[in-house]
């Protein structure tokens, strides 16, 4: 009895050994055996956490490997667009660049490009300017737009620029774009540049325009939105900038040392923001809506001010050699100055040429 009960028991010992046994080889058959996956040193949910690892590290790299760099402009103008529709779009972090924009006077502008601090500037006028006067080396190496943005308005009993003769007229700063784009107007119409109005400076163009609606000034140079702005309030729009001249409006101008020391990187700049112009043409929708609601518009309005910054965009961020010898020879004819030198001394085409190619 003792003999079969030993029996009994080693046989069920067996059973239970083998039963276990066949348990932990059984998912080495099954078609979805873990087997294969760890033979690899990865199992699926090391490899999800691996992937997710790797993505995570990948973007402060990318973030890391971004260069910083700073262009200053004299206004949160949509002169500007591209420059901020890159940074918003990702534009300029596609290039490998972590724009930072900064709105400074012109000549705080010039004299920060010069120093290198700001390296950039997106203000032809006050570039070509100090080239010209104060003897910079400043090159303005792309036009974003080709021609002016800017519009006279006037007071709402104003009715032509000649009712604005003895009043207070609002431009930037003098000697800035809008400022040379006022005396063009006024002499277009048959008015003294200088003497026939008061230009009174006012720093950026929102203040310029915070003047003409609060009645301390009877007229104004605006660009947009403060055009659409102004025009929404019922001010009536004088004259028209690209009615009189032809002028560059906005682009980038770099120190001629920086440009030689960098040219990479101003490679990479002019690339990204022929990029950005090339976004705002195809993308209009796209780009009213940044407009919307970068500038705090109504949608009319930014409809209105897309609608005028997208017929100056340059089509290969180059302007004619002839308009510049223009300005430039205005210029000193307006300041006294002697300029020996030549467009070439101002302007370089050199690398957006060979990126329109």
């Amino acid at each position: 009895m003792k003999a079969r009960s030993s029996i009994i028991v080693v046989l069920l010992l067996m059973v239970f050994l083998s039963t276990a046994c066949g348990q932990s080889t059984a998912p080495v058959s099954g078609g979805e055996s873990t087997a294969p996956k760890e033979s690899t040193g990865i199992k699926e949910s090391a490899a999800n956490g691996a992937e997710a690892s790797k993505a995570a590290s990948a973007a402060p790299e990318k973030a890391v490997d971004l260069k910083k760099i700073s262009i200053s402009v004299p206004a949160k103008s949509l002169v500007f667009l591209p420059h901020y529709i890159g940074v918003e779009k990702g534009i300029y972090k596609e290039a490998g660049i972590d724009l930072n924009i900064q709105v400074l006077k012109p000549s705080a502008a010039v004299a920060a490009s010069i120093s290198g601090e700001v390296p950039y500037t997106g203000s032809l006028g006050s570039s070509l300017r100090s080239v010209v006067t104060g003897g910079s080396d400043l090159k303005v190496v792309m036009v974003t737009l080709d021609n002016l943005a800017f519009s006279l308005f006037g007071a709402k009993d104003i009715k032509s620029e000649q009712d604005l003769t003895g009043k207070t007229v609002m431009v930037t700063n003098s000697g800035a774009t809008d400022h040379y784009a006022l005396k063009m107007i006024l002499q277009n119409a048959g008015m003294d540049p200088i003497k026939s109005v008061n230009i009174v400076s006012s720093s950026t163009t929102a203040n310029s325009y915070q003047s003409l609606v609060q009645g301390a000034a009877q007229g104004a140079i605006l660009s947009p939105p403060y055009s659409q702005m102004a025009e929404q309030e019922g001010y009536p729009r004088l004259k028209n900038s690209i009615d009189v001249l032809k002028r560059g409006n906005a682009g980038v101008s770099v120190d001629g040392k920086y440009l030689e020391n960098n040219k990479e990187e101003v490679t990479s700049m002019l690339q990204a923001t022929l990029e950005s112009m090339k976004y705002i043409v195809e993308n209009r929708e796209e780009t009213i809506a940044f407009i919307e609601t970068f500038w705090e518009l109504k949608p009319e309005l930014a409809e209105g001010a897309y609608e005028d910054i997208v017929i100056l965009i340059s089509k290969d961020g180059t302007m004619e050699e002839e308009v510049f010898a223009e300005e430039i020879q205005e210029v000193t004819a307006e300041t006294g100055t002697e300029f020996k030198g030549e467009v070439t001394d101002a302007v370089d085409f050199t690398i957006v040429k060979s990126l329109s190619k």
